[in-house]
């Protein structure tokens, strides 16, 4: 059996990143479905999560990025992203970042309705496929299941992970609750966790991490509650190797906090002409 889920703290969330197990043979990564990223210094603690874990793979939905803003904005030192993200519309988006030692290769993707990633991700002859999804209502389960598949990579492939928030909820099975379970059977898919909510909230078990059976009884998974969103953050350790001497540099975090109080004194003294010295004022008080 894969290993025990349960909540956990920061503690934990150290541990887990520097603990016991041999780090040679253990691929490393975290899921959040992140409710947007671009809420205040939401990134700065994306990043502080890599700091702590030095995962091999980030995965992330619900980023609401707009299309090319992740490599613009939200890149990560070291990494290098893949990334669906809606256009014309607010919310939505995954991003799937892996370590620049490993090479990868896009597969497909989705971008109606849903957000849907499929990413071969290689270190030497070892290859994963990694295919990371957010359906944002589960009223359109069968359209999802549809574009789910499509995505899939052939059957029987050797070392797959499936993940991301389903909304479908495994605590509370409903109508497209076993059409789900018996699609991800078809391609050798079995869920880590049937127990654990991981929107505590809530008590839904809505983000769900499947594997094939080569994958399924070495990968540990942890759940564990952050600050960044109501959703757990889940953190895999899968039985592959990682690229031989694998280094990860310590990522510089800076956090800027506005005082709105300044800047609503200085728009109710001085009408805004957009003239340079007006620009170079609110920047200056938006860094005070």
């Amino acid at each position: 059996m894969p290993g025990s889920n349960h909540y956990s703290n920061w503690n934990d969330y150290v541990r887990i990143g520097h603990g016991d197990y041999d780090h040679g043979m253990q691929v490393k990564l975290i899921y959040l479905n992140a409710r947007s990223l671009k809420g205040t210094n939401k990134f700065d603690e994306v990043l502080l999560m890599v700091n702590a874990v030095s995962p091999d793979i980030v995965a992330i939905t619900e980023t609401w990025f707009s299309p090319g803003e992740e490599r613009l904005l939200h890149g990560i030192p070291e990494y290098l992203a893949h990334a669906v993200s809606r256009e014309g519309k607010r919310g939505g988006g995954v991003i799937l970042y892996k370590s620049e030692e490993y090479s990868s290769k896009m597969l497909s993707i989705c971008n109606k309705f849903h957000s849907i990633l499929s990413v071969l991700v290689k270190n030497g002859n070892s290859n994963l496929n990694i295919v990371l999804a957010y359906n944002p209502n589960k009223r359109n389960t069968e359209w999802f299941l549809q574009d789910l598949e499509s995505c899939l990579p052939m059957k029987n492939c050797p070392q797959q992970i499936v993940l991301g928030d389903f909304n479908i909820d495994l605590l509370n099975s409903d109508g497209t609750f076993q059409e789900y379970l018996d699609l991800m059977a078809a391609y050798g898919l079995a869920n880590l966790n049937f127990t654990c909510p991981t929107r505590p909230e809530s008590g839904t078990l809505i983000d769900h991490v499947f594997v094939t059976e080569s994958l399924f009884d070495g990968t540990s998974l942890s759940s564990i509650m952050t600050d960044i969103s109501d959703h757990n953050l889940l953190i895999l350790s899968v039985p592959l190797p990682r690229p031989v001497n694998r280094q990860h540099s310590e990522i510089d975090v800076v956090s800027v906090f506005v005082n709105y109080n300044l800047v609503n004194a200085y728009f109710s003294n001085n009408p805004l002409n957009f003239a340079e010295t007006d620009v170079e004022n609110v920047c200056n008080l938006l860094l005070q």
